[in-house]
């Protein structure tokens, strides 16, 4: 290996831990590359855009906080965050679903006596329900029957398992 060969060198000038939308774009300059075989030049990628949105994360649990408090709480968090479009749609209801127990604070909230609140709780409800599919499979309309279903059979499905049912009727 050749110890005089320079090595790559990548550099920002401006750290992007800011919320915006941003684009980049590379340039290679092998003009000074020594070799016979290397292409000289400078070349400029197309401009890429990409945007940084901030994901909000709920607090830990308290040492003496019931699981139960702690999971409505988290639920509500970011069921407000959704309704008041606080960052993006599906990291909110991906952070919330983090937690199993965020099933039963969901049909919890079917008793809230703000209508939207409960709208968007029906919602999420629904899409963690069952994987997509292009028939209408019996869906619970009330919060007895939520129950029923999940201490039937959804306390079965992890975390992941809700999430990817959600993602699935998006994709």
């Amino acid at each position: 290996m050749n110890s005089n060969r320079k090595k790559p060198c990548v550099g920002f000038s401006l750290r992007l831990t800011e919320p915006g939308e941003y684009t980049v774009t590379v340039t290679l300059d092998t003009t000074a590359v020594p070799g016979d075989k290397t292409l000289k030049g400078r070349f400029t990628s197309p401009s890429a855009g990409f945007r940084i949105v901030p994901i909000a994360t709920f607090r830990k649990q308290g040492a003496n906080e019931p699981t139960r408090d702690y999971a409505r709480a988290r639920v509500a968090f970011y069921l407000r965050r959704i309704e008041e479009h606080e960052g993006e749609y599906f990291p909110n209801v991906a952070e919330m679903l983090r937690l199993q127990d965020a099933v039963p604070a969901l049909i919890d909230a079917l008793d809230s006596k703000d209508k939207q609140f409960v709208k968007r709780a029906e919602v999420i409800l629904a899409g963690i329900h069952h994987r997509g599919s292009n028939h209408k499979s019996f869906l619970p309309r009330s919060k007895a029957e939520w129950l029923d279903w999940w201490q039937g059979e959804g306390v079965r499905l992890s975390a992941k398992e809700l999430w990817s049912n959600f993602d699935s009727h998006y994709q």
